[in-house]
């Protein structure tokens, strides 16, 4: 949405919706719940945090300030009251958590934290102490020499700081004992202590990181992914790419229990973990999902009792066969949300992982599914509420209603990549340019039904005129002007040495604009095709053109 800025000309602009996330980026938590009651979903899109309704598809944005580059990590406290997000900024300090508080109808920024100083850096993992208030937030720092930094919410001061021997991307708190925090990375697994007398946390600028796990090879294996065991034990469950999934003693450092086949007969590998109060939820590849309860009060070989899981059942997500990065339940533990690596967001009730006994299980896609990789070409329409969008990397065309707020349909073109594609003004058409031909669509109600094609070979732009009667088609150095009436070439326009790279028509469709990779800027008349104008500035590049009354 655009309004006009208060005693001037200028605009501002807000961010009304939005389709995408960030689950196919390796960004830690790409989406979780955000609210106790397991309706609204947190998950960073660009540069701000959506909160969007499960059921409606509305969506509110937490916007970050100009200065915010980036979401490097994200996470929600465990009562779902606070939201912290870890940002790179392009001015100091580079590195900052913000914190928002959940509980009105608004989140609410309540502090804003620079762990690192004026210093250059990026956070990726994050996590909030479980007490109540929340008094504590840890961070890991990116780089093969990651550190473990601990701070105070009230005050923002480091009160823990750890040097880790390796890389690493993970980090939680404990459940049950606040001093008490875990940190995960490819070969790495360690357990790190806060100082504390009378219930009090001493600063511990340099704090103890504790020895390897007796019986976990951190050197062989590449760790995935750790969770605390639910409720509060001071056992850990850590996932490997090789297969297995181990259970950890945080008292003893020593391996308690190897699921050395978790999810069964499926060949899939563990990339997430999500405990509860029952036993573990393990995602993985193919879309594949396991369930394992806790079987609590199994005579061991010593004074203690062993721990044991017991496999209840291993399905497959219909609706995707993308790998599940990421798995978050609500604070009832009655809906579960899935991330997948190729962007989509699922989300299901945990009832139905019981109820059913299929090999396949459905979830719903929020938005009817988002492209998994960058949009390179999008256009709109005027007379219907449709936005239509180009995803090189999953060679699809999706068409949106921003009314609904939903991906209406999509289309894959496998084997034939599209190249470009221009949405008609009406919303009734769409251009789609292919590396052998340009092919006319009509978009129909659930589905694009072709209609006609030309053999123009890789179209690398298209616009259509705002009237919608002419098709302007770059074609290398060439611009075709086709119609859309008869469906014939009307010209076909010379004057670029270079690609073109941008089109775009005047709002009275009076003349055409194009620019080129060395910066040449031409205009034409729209009625005689003639070249009115040109400039050339060759220190840099156009890549996109708009034009304005």
């Amino acid at each position: 949405m655009v309004k006009k800025a208060k005693g001037g000309q200028e605009v501002a602009a807000e961010i009304t919706h939005a389709f995408g996330s960030c689950c196919g980026t390796g960004l830690r938590d790409a989406v979780l719940f955000g609210d106790d009651a397991g309706h609204y979903l947190a998950h960073p899109i660009g540069r701000h945090i959506a909160f969007r309704h499960v059921d409606t598809s509305e969506a509110s944005f937490v916007v970050a300030s100009p200065r915010v580059d980036l979401v490097t990590a994200c996470t929600v406290s465990r009562d779902k009251s606070l939201l912290g997000v870890c940002e790179k900024c392009s001015s100091d300090p580079v590195v900052q958590v913000s914190v928002y508080d959940l509980n009105g109808l608004k989140p609410k920024l309540v502090k804003t934290l620079a762990p690192l100083g004026s210093s250059n850096g990026r956070l990726i993992g994050i996590t909030f102490s479980g007490d109540r208030p929340t008094r504590f937030v840890g961070v890991i720092t990116a780089g093969p020499q990651s550190s473990l930094l601990i701070m105070d919410l009230q005050d923002g001061q480091i009160v823990g700081r750890s040097a880790l021997d390796t890389a690493a991307d993970r980090v939680a708190f404990s459940p049950h004992d606040i001093c008490l925090i875990a940190a995960s990375g490819p070969h790495l697994m360690r357990v790190s202590r806060m100082r504390s007398a009378s219930s009090k946390v001493i600063t511990d600028p340099e704090m103890k990181l504790g020895r390897a796990f007796t019986g976990l090879d951190e050197k062989g294996l590449r760790i995935t992914d750790h969770a605390w065991v639910e409720p509060g034990d001071g056992n850990l469950v850590a996932c490997t790419a090789e297969g297995k999934v181990f259970i950890l003693s945080t008292q003893k450092l020593t391996v308690l229990t190897t699921l050395g086949e978790p999810f069964r007969e499926a060949s899939a590998t563990p990339i997430c973990v999500r405990c509860f109060s029952q036993g573990l939820l393990l995602g993985g590849g193919e879309g594949t999902l396991a369930v394992w309860e806790r079987e609590d009060d199994v005579p061991g070989d010593g004074d203690e009792d062993k721990v044991q899981f017991r496999h209840v059942r291993t399905c497959r997500i219909k609706q995707s066969e993308a790998a599940i990065v990421s798995l978050d339940m609500a604070v009832a533990e009655e809906s579960l949300v899935l991330g997948f690596r190729n962007a989509q967001i699922g989300y299901m009730s945990v009832a139905s992982l019981y109820v059913s006994r299929a090999s396949e299980i459905s979830c719903k896609i929020a938005s009817g599914g988002f492209h998994s990789g960058p949009v390179t070409c999008l256009d709109m329409a005027v007379q219907r509420p449709f936005v239509a969008s180009l995803c090189n990397k999953d060679n699809s065309v999706r068409v949106w209603n921003h009314a609904a707020k939903t991906c209406e349909f999509f289309r894959t073109f496998s084997g034939d990549p599209p190249t470009s594609m221009a949405l008609h003004p009406l919303g009734y058409l769409i251009a789609i340019g292919f590396g052998d031909k340009l092919r006319f669509y009509h978009v129909l109600i659930k589905e694009l039904k072709p209609y006609c094609e030309f053999p123009f070979r890789q179209v690398r732009v298209l616009r259509f005129a705002h009237g919608g009667h002419l098709l302007a088609a770059a074609q290398g150095k060439l611009i075709h002007i086709l119609s859309t009436r008869t469906f014939s070439t009307v010209a076909t326009l010379q004057g670029h040495s270079h690609h073109i790279t941008a089109l775009s028509f005047h709002p009275e469709d009076h003349t055409l604009i194009s620019g080129s990779q060395d910066g040449t800027l031409c205009e034409w008349n729209a009625q005689t095709w003639e070249k009115l104008h040109d400039h050339s500035s060759r220190s840099f590049e156009y890549l996109a053109a708009s034009c304005f009354a």
